[in-house]
């Protein structure tokens, strides 16, 4: 008979894996997501998860089960790729591949064919994920299908909620697409981002399939990671050390469920020095290596930093490196710029905004006033500066006592500023995107 495990999005069951977990499918979760749950009936094919012990000890299903939210499932596969643009132009691509094999194809008569294409016209990706947002959110299944066929039935099914549903489908839920995850991607974007998505694995672990202190996340995660950077940590890298520190913690703070997908360059450790010239140098020496990970080099958002991106953007880098620098924000459209005796404001966005400017306006205040820019030059380049070293030491103290203080996201936004940090962090999780 075998065993199943059953991977549920919004309480519908979107893959069902026979004696094994699909190791794309394990990839948005994490082992911190392993937990326990329990599974109630509902009349259809939804199941309904709770944390609450059940009331009735026959009515509920204690499982075993990794459970994250729609919202950061959705993350997590855009920081991998898998977006919903992406998703679309995979469904239209294997739809004009159909069509074109039916067109083609010396197996139909004209008859057939003019009625196969006219099928395959009708699925265009619009359609479909109208088609699949009914199938979920009314709990369709496929023997919904042999259903709505019969005499004296009141549901009549739609030709593309019949396809997605065909069990004799090659294609899971009609999606016409490479990978599992474009249409994993879709449906979160159907249901309600609060929703859990669980992949329940109690079958596999009863059946003998899997040992109830498998690592069946990280194993699967491991058996995808040789060629395959989408699977594979994303590395960033920056300026320096201190820029790492400040990112990765922010990371931590604010996206804690996409923390694990990230790798920060390690200058301490391996004793490399940081500064524009040298993040470009580690951009060539990773290209060089041909290392397959997604790559984010970040620079400051400054004429030095700007400067460098310029020369590497006139290299033929792969497309696994993607080049960025801190974005602009409104707050430095007017930023104190020393300049002699005399103090003014000045747009500082492309010109002297390095991490400390990101850190939030508590800290950069930390002191009454904002740590003012010093000293504009430009060297033959584009305009550049920065604040003092001083300065920079007092920012990095006031931004370790704000970590301290906030012990996660939602407490910490309230009071705090990380729009800056934000910022950046949002830039990076789109660095891929089309």
């Amino acid at each position: 008979m075998g065993s199943y495990a059953t991977l549920y999005v919004d309480g519908y069951p979107v893959l069902l894996t026979k004696n094994a977990v699909l190791p794309e499918q394990m990839t948005v979760f994490r082992e911190s997501d392993r937990g326990t749950l329990f599974k109630q009936s509902t009349g259809t094919s939804r199941v309904a998860w709770s944390d609450e012990l059940p009331s009735r000890t026959d009515d509920r299903v204690f499982s075993d089960v990794y459970d994250s939210r729609v919202w950061m499932v959705a993350q997590r596969l855009d920081i991998m790729g898998f977006t919903l643009a992406r998703a679309g132009r995979d469904y239209e691509d294997c739809r004009e591949g159909e069509m074109e094999a039916v067109a083609d194809g010396d197996y139909y008569d004209d008859d057939e064919r003019d009625t196969e294409l006219a099928k395959w016209r009708a699925l265009d990706y619009d359609s479909y994920v109208a088609g699949l947002r009914s199938v979920v959110t009314q709990g369709l299944a496929w023997w919904d299908v042999a259903r709505s066929r019969m005499d004296g039935e009141p549901r009549q099914l739609t030709v593309i909620e019949e396809h997605i549903l065909d069990e004799h489908s090659d294609y899971l839920l009609g999606y016409l697409g490479a990978d599992f995850r474009g249409l994993l991607r879709i449906v979160c974007d159907i249901v309600d981002r609060d929703a859990r998505v669980v992949q329940d694995i109690t079958d596999l672990i009863q059946g003998g399939w899997l040992e109830p202190h498998d690592a069946v996340c990280e194993q699967a995660i491991e058996s995808l990671l040789e060629g395959y950077p989408e699977n594979a940590s994303r590395i960033v890298l920056t300026e320096g050390s201190t820029d790492a520190m400040y990112l990765s913690s922010a990371l931590k703070l604010l996206y804690p469920h996409l923390a694990e997908y990230y790798v920060f360059f390690d200058f301490h450790s391996f004793s490399s020095r940081g500064g524009t010239a040298h993040l470009a140098t580690a951009i060539r020496a990773f290209a060089a290596a041909g290392i397959a990970n997604r790559i984010v080099a970040l620079f400051d958002n400054d004429g030095v930093g700007l400067d460098e991106m310029e020369r590497l953007s006139k290299t033929a880098l792969p497309p696994n490196i993607a080049l960025m620098n801190y974005p602009d924000l409104d707050a430095l459209e007017a930023y104190p710029v020393l300049e002699g005796d005399k103090c003014s404001h000045r747009n500082v966005n492309g010109v002297a905004a390095s991490i400390e400017l990101y850190l939030g306006d508590d800290v950069l205040r930390s002191g009454g006033e904002p740590f003012p820019i010093e000293c504009i030059t430009s060297n033959g380049g584009r305009p550049h500066g920065s604040i003092s070293k001083t300065a920079k030491g007092a920012a990095k103290k006031a931004f370790r006592a704000k970590l301290r203080s906030t012990s996660r996201a939602r407490e910490g936004s309230s009071t705090c500023d990380w729009s800056g940090l934000d910022a950046i962090l949002r830039s990076v999780f789109h660095a891929f995107d089309d």
